[in-house]
């Protein structure tokens, strides 16, 4: 189906405070669900990739947007990728300000990266795995030389997959065994990789870790030349007993910038609860014993986010159920946790993300007026609230929102991206601009 674009070129209404304004640009699918990433372009606007049906293919385009939210590009550009899936592809940000797309076709993986006009960096897609076996789940993240690094799922020995990794020069050189390398030797089965540059010029790759008949999650990371850094098999950092049987939600920060730690949080099960758990990796890949926290849980807690400014401090936010009547959402920064926004009314589907000014931007979907609503708040760097003690609305009513997407783009300005399922069969993607 052809894809709409729809204009609001008003600043402000009523719902919206002055330091919030309107998106100008939104977009409307026709589909069963809306399959879309966005990244920075690192000068202060973003990209947009969606998958646009077309007949029975969902084919990837993508936007070019502007700081102000305003189209970069005079027209959508066709990716010349065709999909099947949310996992069948990824986007993620070029060190050059562009943006760069992996994908999965004919059990392959392909990728493309294109610079801020829209161009294609080589005249037709890379093929980067070569084997017979399909690929599944390709992500990537950009090296520090315009190249990037891509991991994925292949499944080599029956059903049991493997991840396996390839570093792409920017000239489109593959630069390590034509099979790509293993990201790790653990007899197991491997799956749901999430990637992050370390910022020392290679990567870390956290997934899912399936091996007689337990679950753990484990974490390598790599270097620009291929050599696993962490072990063999990499750094066990979650127990089948600290799982218990609440499936591991991982969320990676990365910290400290320039020395490849990692923080991780992830729900599991702690005296007969759910509750959230986090963890400290060193550059080295040693587990750090200090930094090993059930926090502390009153009722249930759940869906952790983590976000790391690169220099040391980590945020960290979650659902809580302690008042015993609705789910709040608690972040907990540098100093002390507090409730984000107290309301009466359900909160979750958190985003989070730093402002760059040593402070945080959050947003969440709550029903405070009957329904769905997208509320913002920013906290300093001690953890106060900037905005109204309750957040300020950011849009409202939506219908059936997934979870909203953050991206901070310069000092003290960040894009709040999210869709919305306006009925069945049809979805409109919109995106606001903090201030």
């Amino acid at each position: 189906m052809p894809l709409r674009f729809l204009f609001t070129f008003f600043l402000s209404v009523s719902l919206f405070a002055t330091a919030i304004y309107s998106a100008p640009f939104s977009i409307t699918e026709k589909a069963p669900s809306l399959e879309w990433k966005a990244v920075e372009d690192d000068h202060g606007g973003f990209y947009v990739v969606w998958a646009q049906a077309q007949g029975a293919q969902m084919a990837l385009v993508a936007q070019h947007m502007s700081g102000a939210g305003q189209p970069v590009w005079s027209a959508a550009v066709a990716l010349g990728a065709s999909v099947q899936g949310r996992e069948a592809w990824h986007a993620f940000r070029d060190a050059q300000g562009g943006v760069g797309v992996v994908w999965v076709a004919g059990g392959a993986v392909w990728g493309q990266v294109w610079d801020a006009a829209g161009q294609a960096r080589w005249e037709a897609p890379l093929r980067i795995s070569s084997a017979t076996v399909a690929a599944q789940a390709p992500v990537g993240s950009p090296d520090a030389a315009g190249g990037f690094y891509v991991v994925w799922a292949q499944k080599n020995y029956g059903d049991r997959g493997v991840l396996l990794t390839q570093h792409v020069a920017a000239n489109g050189r593959l630069l390590w065994n034509p099979e790509g390398l293993r990201v790790s030797l653990r007899p197991s089965d491997q799956q749901g990789p999430k990637i992050q540059y370390d910022g020392s010029a290679g990567f870390q790759v956290a997934w899912t870790d399936r091996r007689d008949g337990a679950t753990t999650l484990r974490i390598q990371r790599m270097n620009f030349q291929g050599f696993r850094l962490w072990g063999l098999e990499g750094t066990l950092f979650v127990t089948p007993q600290s799982l218990g049987p609440v499936s591991a939600s991982v969320q990676m920060a990365l910290l400290p910038q320039g020395q490849g730690a990692a923080q991780l949080a992830w729900a599991g099960v702690a005296q007969g609860r759910s509750q959230i758990f986090e963890q400290m990796i060193s550059s080295k890949g040693n587990v750090v014993p200090a930094s090993s926290r059930v926090l502390d849980a009153q009722a249930e807690q759940w869906n952790p986010v983590v976000w790391g400014d690169g220099v040391g401090q980590t945020w960290l936010g979650w659902e809580d159920s302690r008042n015993l009547k609705s789910w709040q959402i608690y972040v907990r920064g540098p100093i002390s946790e507090r409730a984000l926004a107290p309301s009466s009314a359900d909160q979750g589907r958190l985003a989070l993300a730093e402002d760059l000014s040593g402070g945080l931007w959050a947003v969440w979907v709550e029903k405070r007026t009957g329904q769905p609503s997208l509320f913002a708040q920013r906290l300093d760097s001690k953890g106060n609230p900037l905005f109204e003690k309750i957040g300020r609305a950011v849009a409202a009513p939506l219908t059936n929102p997934e979870t909203p997407r953050l991206l901070p783009l310069l000092a003290n300005q960040a894009v709040v991206l999210w869709a919305d399922q306006v009925k069945k069969g049809e979805w409109t993607l919109s995106w606001a601009m903090l201030k």
